[in-house]
């Protein structure tokens, strides 16, 4: 239930015009970090494609509920609607700023695109939606902002910090700060979140 989904949907206008509509539903930003068998960017990409093949009119990226994941992901998934171009931008400890730039050359579709967001739309959720906003690639359709949570977390396993000698397989984890991320327009999303262009309950 938590990996992306697709389908498609066919609806008619005022006219009697029949328009296919793609919709695509993404959880989270999921990685298998151990074996890399399962990833959402590999996911969503495959279903994008389904969906362009199946001749979509247009798509909707539902985000809602997605509380965030692996920013690799996130970086991946965005260039399959902008092409190569900056995603985010991570700020250390140090202040040192590192632009981080999607991966493909040319985007797998570029046809017209709204992005669902709500206030549980969190982390990764936001630098996807901030960076199409800034782009001007999509138009964001959801609750007054997103959760705006603009900082990366990193897992560090306490045992190994511990005493040679200590028991250390139930000493468990700590989830540290570790960087600030911007969108691609410099600004933030930490507390004020992403807010869409139409407002909706």
């Amino acid at each position: 239930e938590e990996q992306a989904s697709g389908e498609l949907i066919e609806l008619k206008n005022i006219a009697g015009v029949t328009k296919k509509i793609g919709i695509i539903t993404l959880p989270s930003f999921y990685a298998d970090f151990d074996e890399g068998l399962t990833r959402s960017s590999v996911d969503v990409e495959r279903i994008l494609n389904r969906l362009v093949e199946e001749k979509m009119d247009g798509l909707i990226f539902d985000l809602r509920n997605n509380g965030g994941g692996s920013l690799e992901e996130v970086r991946r998934i965005t260039g399959f609607f902008v092409g190569k171009a900056p995603v985010v931008q991570v700020k250390n400890t140090l202040g040192q700023v590192q632009v981080k730039d999607s991966d493909n050359a040319e985007p797998l579709y570029m046809g017209p695109m709204v992005v669902m967001t709500d206030k549980s739309s969190a982390s990764a959720s936001e630098i996807l939606a901030g960076a199409l906003q800034d782009f001007n690639r999509a138009v964001l359709v959801g609750e007054s902002s997103t959760f705006g949570k603009g900082t990366v977390q990193q897992p560090m396993d306490i045992g190994r910090m511990l005493p040679l000698f200590a028991v250390k397989d139930k000493a468990g984890y700590l989830k540290v700060t570790i960087q600030k991320f911007y969108r691609p327009s410099g600004s933030s999303t930490q507390m004020d979140g992403v807010v869409p262009h139409i407002i909706m309950p």
